[in-house]
């Protein structure tokens, strides 16, 4: 009984510890997730990321939460224990809707977030975000 109770409180602060949020320990270091939503009913708009190694993620990628053909919508990227330190690119297209479509761009990173407001048309089709991550902070 006494080993059970020593895991059991080594476990409880082993626990406390991941969750510290004045730099104790982290289980799940390298989280990114990007989230776009929008609320015009006939509007679709496509998520893209460039990672730092030259990688892209878009519709189809097992990262990528699927493709809205048509809104409201929303479009999520994570990348669990994969997302690497360095420059990102995210990419929101417009594909089609009537005028100008506004969206909602959300990146966070252990805890971390930064959103934007933003709209988008068809005749200005691509917005470009670019961010660094190191570690848990990103830099705009």
């Amino acid at each position: 009984m006494k080993n059970l109770s020593f895991l059991f409180a080594f476990a409880l602060l082993f626990t406390m510890s991941c969750n510290d949020d004045d730099g104790g320990i982290s289980l799940d270091v390298d989280d990114l997730t990007i989230r776009l939503s929008w609320n015009q009913a006939d509007a679709d708009l496509d998520l893209d990321l460039s990672l730092p190694n030259n990688t892209f993620i878009g519709s189809g990628s097992t990262q990528h939460s699927g493709d809205v053909l048509s809104g409201p919508g929303e479009e999520v990227i994570t990348l669990d224990d994969e997302a690497l330190d360095g420059a990102y690119i995210i990419q929101v297209e417009w594909f089609s809707g009537a005028g100008d479509v506004s969206y909602q761009l959300t990146v966070e990173s252990q805890g971390t977030s930064r959103t934007f407001d933003a709209d988008i048309d068809a005749i200005i089709d691509i917005d470009l975000i670019n961010f660094t991550k190191t570690g848990g902070t990103l830099s705009f």
